[in-house]
């Protein structure tokens, strides 16, 4: 059968030929292929390595793809038959096997909060198993309802303040899927007052086809209405020739 080896271990002692036993081995596994950035440094280990497979095994591993890793990411190492060892997996191959992992990002929970006397809205910060996480782990940046970006709200008017990670963090960090990054707020009598902020599904087409007739065909958005208070359109819903 195609890709398939056969395997014959032998030796010649006093010019006669001594078969030797094969020794059989399930392919190996890690003991959990997944864990959690957490700062430092973190082993994958493979099940059974000492007892079954080390004497008869290599890792091929360098630095960037070893068990012993920091950073979130995936890695991988392989796994290879030592030189002349009579041995082979259960299923008759002798193939190299690769072993990959990941570290997962550590995730990122909090949620805004005003301070009093606070010139703007700060937010919370925190992540399981870090009692600090360092200068420059968060970056705000402000906007006025354009869209314009601002450094000095002034009163009466709405502001919508997002935060993300620096640049050296997001790597190994992300936010929470439940985590609300951007917060609204007005400024009255010098007090920060959150904006409740409608929100609303993604616009969709009543058709997304509609066939050719040599006449303008106005294409239709699904309950424009409850849209066209908050939604500024580029381009035109009317078309007469056929495209996209």
């Amino acid at each position: 059968e195609s890709g398939t080896q056969v395997v014959y271990s032998y030796r010649i002692v006093d010019g006669v030929i001594e078969e030797k036993t094969l020794e059989k081995f399930k392919k190996p596994v890690l003991d959990t292929d997944k864990l959690v950035y957490n700062g430092s440094e973190q082993t994958f280990a493979i099940t059974n390595w000492d007892l079954t497979y080390s004497d008869y095994l290599d890792i091929v591993e360098d630095e960037s793809d070893s068990l012993t890793q920091t950073d979130a990411g995936v890695y991988s190492v392989t796994l290879r038959f030592k030189k002349n060892m009579p041995a082979q997996w259960e299923d008759g191959g002798m193939e190299d096997v690769v072993l990959t992992f990941e570290i997962e990002k550590a995730i990122v929970n909090g949620e805004w909060t005003v301070e009093d006397g606070a010139v703007s809205p700060s937010f919370g910060a925190a992540v399981d198993g870090f009692e600090e996480l360092g200068e420059g782990f968060l970056v705000y940046v402000t906007k006025d309802a354009e869209g314009n970006e601002v450094t000095t709200p002034v009163q009466g008017k709405t502001y919508y303040i997002t935060v993300s990670l620096g640049e050296e963090f997001e790597n190994n960090f992300k936010f929470g899927d439940e985590v609300n990054t951007t917060f609204a707020y007005r400024i009255k009598d010098g007090e920060i007052s959150e904006v409740v902020v409608k929100k609303l599904p993604y616009p969709t087409l009543v058709s997304d086809s509609i066939e050719y007739t040599g006449e303008d065909i106005t294409f239709e958005i699904v309950d424009w209405d409850n849209y066209k208070d908050h939604l500024n359109m580029t381009g035109s819903l009317t078309q007469r020739q056929v495209g996209e």
